[in-house]
Parts: structure tokens; C-alpha cells; sequence
């Protein structure tokens, strides 16, 4: 997914409240209670930044070389180059340890 395209915590919150039949504004919900609306922006994007970290975190632990080998004719030797494998990366966190 691109991340311009990822939603972002405000736009989470309307979602939930659409969800839940509230039918007031964040505007509204913010007049009502004026730390409610920021205390649960934090909160989503708190928990949103644990994962981030952890996924890097594990990706970087977790990453797999493949070797390229290529023949180099000025040389007449093989040339090997070390790089990441991207499956190894893309697997590293475990969607499942998003509840």
C-alpha cells in the first residue's frame, strides 16, 4: 500500500464512529469532550508507531542475503554480489501481531 494512500488516525476515528452509529462531527465530539478527540488520536497512532518499530526492528533481524552470481567477460571470472531478499524483509512481522 502506498502511503499516501494509508488512512490516517483522524480518518480511523470517523470510520469507528460511522461504525458505531455516532452521529456527531470529530468537531462536535471534540466540543463535548476536548481531550477525548486528541487522547484517541494519540492512542491510534501510539499503538500505530509499536508496530513500525517492531516490524523494522524485525525485519532488520530477520533479513536473508541471496547471492547473484555473474560472469564477468573482461576477466573471464565470476563476479558474486551479496542482496537482500525481499521475501525475508516482507515476512519478518507477522501480521497476526496486529490486535
Amino acid at each position: 500500500m502506498e502511503e499516501n494512500k494509508i488512512q490516517t488516525a483522524e480518518n480511523l476515528l470517523r470510520s469507528i464512529m460511522s461504525c458505531l452509529n455516532i452521529n456527531l462531527s470529530i468537531a462536535e465530539l471534540n466540543e463535548a469532550d476536548p481531550e477525548l478527540v486528541p487522547f484517541l488520536i494519540d492512542e491510534i497512532n501510539g499503538r500505530t508507531k509499536l508496530h513500525v518499530v517492531a516490524a523494522l526492528k524485525a525485519a532488520s533481524e530477520k533479513v536473508k542475503t541471496k547471492t547473484h552470481e555473474e560472469y564477468i567477460s573482461k576477466s573471464g571470472e565470476f563476479e558474486y554480489t551479496q542482496y537482500p531478499d525481499k521475501d525475508s524483509i516482507l515476512n519478518a512481522y507477522s501480521l497476526e501481531n496486529i490486535k
